[in-house]
Formats: C-alpha cells, structure tokens, sequence
C-alpha cells in the first residue's frame, strides 16, 4: 500500500468580521498531509491515518485540483495482497 504526502492549499472561510482590505491581503493555507492511499482517481485523493482490514481512520479527501505535490514516500505490500 502506498503513503503519500499530499501538499495541498486548502479552501477557507469563517464568520468573523475582516475588513476587505485584510481579506484582499489573505492568503491561502497550504497544508502537508500525510496518509496511506486509500483510493485515487480522476478527481481526488482519499488517504488514511489508520487502517484496518475493514475500516479507516482520520481519513480525509482532498480534490485534485487542489493538490500542488504528491510524493509517494513508500510502497509496502500489504499482509493479505
């Protein structure tokens, strides 16, 4: 199974009050996420924290058109493959 490290920028927003002059200034997170690949295909990423033969944990997905790098950081088979 592979892990990844996915540098991403993230969407974002809140309620509080900004001035537009700070919201013009804002700049967007970039995030580095790192998982085992879960599922991957035309559109995202789907990576894991934690998993079992039958369930996931702390998993999330990530849109690909938000992704900057992907880095594969390992490829081990996993016991039941």
């Amino acid at each position: 199974m592979k892990v990844l490290k996915i540098k991403w920028v993230d969407a974002c927003g809140d309620y509080a009050e900004m001035t537009k002059e700070e919201l013009m200034k804002y700049q967007m997170p970039v995030i580095e996420s790192v998982g085992f690949l879960i599922f991957e295909d035309e559109q995202t990423i789907k990576l894991a924290s934690f998993i079992a033969k039958d369930f996931v944990r702390n998993w999330i997905v990530i849109p690909k058109a938000m992704i900057k790098v992907k880095t594969v950081l390992s490829m081990e088979k996993k016991e039941d493959d």
